[in-house]
C-alpha cells in the first residue's frame, strides 16, 4: 500500500502581532506591561497618522473604552488567573492538526510593495517582515501590528485498488480525486 500526501489551503490567521507576553514568560509585571503599552500606542500611531491633531480626543476615547479592558488581560495573568491566560491567534490551528503553508517570496515582494505605496509620509513607518516559513508580520515603526499566517490541511490519500472501488461506487478514481 503506497501512502501519498497532499497539501490543501485551508486557513489563512490574522493576528494581532506579538506583544512579548507569550514569547517572553520570564518577563515580570512591568515588563509585561510596558510590552502591552508599546503594542497598543503602535496600533493607534499607526491608525492616526496622517490625521489631523482634532483627532485626539477620538483617541482618548477608544483608549479608554476599549482598550482598557485589553490590558486588564495581562494583569489577571500575572495574577494567576487562568482566564486571563493569552493565546495568539496564529498559534491556534496547530492545535488542530494543521501543518505550516509556505508564504512564497512573491508574495513577501508584493506585500512589501503595498506597503511602500502608501505614500511617503505615512509609508515610511510601515514595514513588512517574514519569520519562518509560515508567518508574514506588518510592522509600524519596529513594533508587529498585525501577523498573518497560512496553514494547510493534510489529506492522505491510499493507493488501494479494492478500497478505492469501494469508496468511488465502482467507477475509476482519476487522480485529481
Amino acid at each position: 500500500m503506497q501512502v501519498r500526501w497532499r497539501f490543501h489551503s485551508a486557513i489563512l490567521t490574522v493576528g494581532t502581532g506579538p506583544n512579548g507576553i507569550v514569547a517572553h514568560g520570564k518577563l515580570n509585571f512591568v515588563e509585561r506591561f510596558a510590552l502591552c503599552l508599546k503594542n497598543l500606542c503602535a496600533v493607534f500611531d499607526s491608525v492616526e497618522a496622517g490625521l489631523t491633531e482634532e483627532y485626539g480626543l477620538a483617541r482618548a476615547m477608544v483608549e479608554h473604552l476599549f482598550f482598557g479592558s485589553m490590558l486588564c488581560r495581562p494583569i489577571n495573568y500575572m495574577a494567576g488567573n487562568k482566564e486571563g491566560e493569552i493565546v495568539r491567534a496564529i498559534d491556534i490551528p496547530l492545535q488542530f492538526g494543521f501543518a505550516e503553508d509556505v508564504i512564497s517570496q512573491k508574495n513577501i515582494m508584493f506585500a512589501k510593495h503595498i506597503v511602500s505605496s502608501c505614500g511617503d509620509d505615512v509609508g515610511k513607518y510601515y514595514d513588512v517582515e517574514s519569520s519562518g516559513n509560515n508567518q508574514l508580520f506588518l510592522k509600524w515603526d519596529s513594533t508587529p501590528l498585525i501577523c498573518v499566517s497560512s496553514w494547510n490541511t493534510i489529506q492522505i490519500m491510499f493507493d488501494v485498488g479494492f478500497c478505492l472501488h469501494a469508496t468511488t461506487g465502482g467507477r475509476e478514481m482519476n487522480e485529481d480525486e
